[in-house]
C-alpha cells in the first residue's frame, strides 16, 4: 500500500557530491544545497549564520588524539610525556582550533560509548606549568628539555595544523621546538612506518622503524572506530597487535609496548558481553594505566557540525556518522 506523504515531509532527496568545502559553502549560500558538513573548517560559521542558515552540532564518536613516539629519546620517558600533557590548555585547543565544538575527556573510551567513565583520570583541561616543570625535574631535566620534534598531521583535517601550533606555544617554556608537517593521510601513514617492505602503505610495517630518526616524534590523528565497541579505538591506537603482527605497526603510532595493557584490554572486550560489571572494572583499571603511562591522550571529543537551510527542521545527529555522513532520524520541510 502506497504511503501518502504528510504535509511538510520530504519525499525526494537529491545527492550532490561536492568534495571541496569552500565550494559547498558557496552553493549553500546561494540556496543550492540544503545540507552540508563543514569538516572542521569552522571559519565559515560566521558567514553562514549571517546569511540566515542554521549551524547545528551534535555528538560524534570521533576524537582528536595526540600520539607520542614512545621509542624516541625523551619521549620514551613517562615523566616527560606526563609533563607535556600537563602543560596543555585543552580548552584553548577546542576553542581556537575547533571553535568550541568539542569536549575534553579522560581515559581510552569516547563519551557516549558503552563503558565510558566521566570520572576517568585526565590531564587538563587547564594547564599547570609549575607541575609540568616539576615532572621534568623529576625526570632529570631541571632546566627543561632542549628538543626539536616532528609532529605530523593530515591535511584533510586542517584544524590539526592549528593544534600543532598551539602545542608549540604550550611547550616552548619546557624547551621544546616543533617541526610541523602537514601531509596526506597516506603520507602520514608512511611517515609513521605503517608500510611494508615493498612500500605499500596501510600494510603492517616493522615496529623497529619507530626507533629510527625517520619516524615522526608525535602524530595528530582525527580518529573514530568503525564500530561503537569501546575496545576498538584503544586497540587501534595503543595495543600490541594480535598474531602474527605483534612486531608490526598497525595504527599504533605511539609504538607503546605494554603487554599487560593489551591483555587486559582484550579480556575486557570479552567481558563486555559475558560480565559487564567486571568489564566496567577492567576498563577503569585500563583508564588508570593509560593515565599513568601517558603514551598519548585524547585532546578532545569532536562534535559533528552541519549547515542546514532555514526550512529544514528536526535535525537529530547520529554519533555513528560523525565524519560528515548525514543521517537523520527525522527531517521535515516547512514551506
Amino acid at each position: 500500500m502506497e504511503q501518502v506523504p504528510k504535509n511538510g515531509q520530504i519525499t525526494d532527496v537529491i545527492y550532490k557530491v561536492v568534495t571541496n568545502v569552500d565550494t559547498a559553502v558557496q552553493l549553500a549560500l546561494k540556496g543550492q544545497l540544503d545540507i552540508i558538513g563543514i569538516s572542521g573548517q569552522f571559519q565559515y560559521v560566521p558567514q553562514l549564520l549571517s546569511a540566515g542558515l542554521q549551524v547545528k552540532s551534535g555528538p560524534s564518536f570521533a576524537a582528536i588524539w595526540l600520539l607520542f613516539n614512545n621509542q624516541h629519546q625523551y619521549l620514551n620517558n613517562t615523566l616527560v610525556r606526563r609533563a607535556l600533557l600537563t602543560a596543555i590548555d585543552f580548552n584553548q585547543l577546542i576553542n581556537q582550533a575547533f571553535y568550541g565544538y568539542g569536549t575534553p575527556f579522560g581515559g581510552i573510551i569516547n563519551p557516549g560509548k558503552a563503558f565510558y567513565d566521566p570520572t576517568a583520570p585526565a590531564y587538563g583541561p587547564k594547564p599547570n606549568a609549575t607541575a609540568a616543570k616539576a615532572l621534568l625535574k623529576q625526570a632529570g631535566y631541571p632546566g627543561g628539555l632542549n628538543a626539536t620534534w616532528t609532529v605530523t598531521y593530515s591535511l584533510g583535517s586542517p584544524f590539526e595544523g592549528t593544534i600543532a601550533q598551539l602545542l608549540q606555544t604550550f611547550w616552548a617554556p619546557l624547551g621544546v621546538t616543533l617541526n610541523i608537517q602537514g601531509m596526506s593521510f597516506t603520507q602520514q601513514a608512511i611517515k609513521a612506518g605503517y608500510v611494508d617492505s615493498k612500500g605499500t602503505p596501510f600494510s603492517p610495517g616493522n615496529i623497529s622503524y619507530a626507533s629510527t630518526n625517520k619516524a615522526q616524534d608525535l602524530a595528530l590523528l582525527n580518529w573514530v572506530g568503525t564500530t561503537a565497541d569501546p575496545w576498538l579505538v584503544p586497540t587501534n591506537l595503543f595495543a600490541i597487535q594480535s598474531p602474527p603482527y605483534q612486531d608490526k605497526i598497525e595504527f599504533n603510532w605511539s609504538y607503546w609496548r605494554n603487554q599487560t595493557f593489551t591483555d587486559l584490554l582484550n579480556k575486557a572486550r570479552i567481558d563486555e558481553v559475558l560480565n559487564p560489571t567486571l568489564a566496567a572494572q577492567e576498563f577503569r583499571t585500563l583508564n588508570l594505566m593509560f593515565y599513568q603511562a601517558a603514551p598519548g591522550h585524547a585532546l578532545f571529543a569532536s562534535d559533528q557540525v552541519w549547515v542546514l537551510s532555514p526550512h529544514l527542521q528536526g535535525y537529530v545527529p547520529n554519533p555513528y556518522y560523525g565524519f560528515d555522513f548525514w543521517f537523520f532520524y527525522k527531517m521535515t520541510y516547512h514551506p
